[in-house]
């Protein structure tokens, strides 16, 4: 039997071909396969990651809108009972503060005077029995502890003020952090010199009463400057 070589060369060389395209797509296939679970993969971590920043990023803007807040609000309260100090320092200058002779006031005027003054009950009712014995010296009494009442109110204020200022110091920066303390210390020292009322003093009240002013309106231009910038920025 001859054996047709034309034949069963063709058909080797037909199958060899199949074979090939066949070894060929698969190996395509895997590698196409590999790409797109690589790209899918790295796809998912290009989201995760953009996720990760968005949060990050919206996060910081929470954070730092807070912040802000939290600034203008310690701000205004700082200034606020900085004002409040001063003023009931500053009621005491100019003669330790002016007084009401009270040679019109009633017995009744005199207790919802003393009552709106915040006059304890005990002290109230031994001042107005003397009143009935010795007026003169019951109101000199009266605006004796009254006085020392204003100047416990006085300091409270200050001591208000300077605890806000250390509670908030997170939020101010050292520019108004330092304006504010050396207000402080100024009416501070003055509310010294104004309940020791030594005469000696003088001067140095003086000079206090005339740094005051200029250091108030620095801290109000450091402040307003401060807070325009942080609203220029949002």
């Amino acid at each position: 039997m001859q054996i047709d070589w034309y034949s069963v060369l063709l058909s080797v060389l037909v199958t060899s071909g199949i074979g090939t395209f066949l070894f060929q797509t698969f190996i395509r296939n895997k590698i196409k396969n590999l790409f797109d679970k690589n790209l899918e993969s790295h796809r998912h971590t290009l989201m995760l990651i953009t996720e990760e920043t968005k949060f990050d990023f919206q996060r910081r803007i929470q954070d730092f809108s807070l912040f802000t807040s939290k600034k203008h609000e310690a701000y205004q309260e700082l200034y606020k009972l900085i004002l409040i100090a001063n003023g009931k320092v500053l009621s005491f200058s100019g003669g330790f503060k002016s007084e009401l002779s009270f040679e019109e006031f009633s017995k009744e005027d005199l207790e919802k005077y003393m009552t709106d003054k915040k006059v304890v009950s005990g002290k109230m009712k031994y001042l107005l029995e003397m009143l009935e014995s010795n007026r003169r010296k019951a109101i000199k009494e009266m605006k004796e502890y009254i006085l020392m009442i204003d100047f416990q109110k006085a300091w409270h204020s200050i001591n208000e003020a300077r605890n806000l200022l250390l509670i908030n110091e997170l939020y101010l920066s050292d520019e108004v952090s330092k304006s504010s303390k050396d207000v402080l210390n100024i009416i501070d020292q003055l509310l010294y010199y104004y309940e020791s009322r030594d005469k000696e003093d003088v001067k140095n009240i003086q000079i206090l009463e005339l740094q005051r002013p200029g250091q108030l309106d620095r801290l109000k231009t450091l402040m307003r400057e401060e807070l325009a910038g942080i609203s220029k920025d949002n």
